[in-house]
């Protein structure tokens, strides 16, 4: 539950009836179909379900490769999907799965990179007194200001566990945390 509210977690229903483009569900895959396409690129079919129901996801190659140790029925992930929203008179939107992460290293000690969206440089001194220690975690911080996305990579890397994102998710400037 922790974890649902620290990343801001929607189930996939709600997602799709939303204004949202982008978010984070946490499934469970029940079933992977693997295909090629017509010029030899791997892609998976797969069904998930998670507490709003069952849902499909195509996970086309760049991701399918680089997160096949993952992928096996019964596995929990965090699953990062994306509205295109360039066709707004189709009523069926396509869903593209940018990132899946296992929800098990999720919750094990040390995550290794994050990105935190805060929403005034003011807040930056709030942010860096909470994430001081140093650690493993690779961060990345973007603020909002005049109308532009600063991006900042902090050059140490800083402890980052699920105990300091619990204390980190109260926080009212904290926008979204990427993981």
């Amino acid at each position: 539950k922790d974890i649902f509210d620290i990343y801001k977690i929607q189930n996939f229903n709600s997602f799709i009836s939303s204004t949202s483009n982008e978010t984070i569900l946490a499934a469970t895959i029940m079933k992977i179909q693997e295909k090629k396409t017509q010029k030899g690129n791997p892609f998976a079919i797969i069904k998930f379900s998670d507490l709003g129901g069952v849902f499909e996801l195509f996970v086309f190659s760049e991701i399918l490769d680089r997160n096949r140790d993952i992928l096996n029925e019964g596995k929990s992930l965090l699953i990062t999907v994306v509205k295109d929203i360039s066709n707004q008179a189709n009523r069926f939107k396509r869903i593209s799965v940018r990132k899946l992460v296992s929800l098990g290293e999720i919750s094990k000690h040390s995550i290794p990179k994050i990105t935190f969206e805060i929403e005034e440089v003011d807040n930056l001194k709030k942010l860096k007194d909470l994430i001081s220690e140093r650690g493993d975690t690779n961060v990345k911080i973007v603020v909002q200001y005049n109308s532009k996305n600063l991006i900042f990579e902090l050059s140490e890397k800083r402890k980052i566990n699920p105990e300091i994102l619990k204390s980190l998710k109260n926080e009212p400037y904290l926008k979204r945390i990427n993981i």
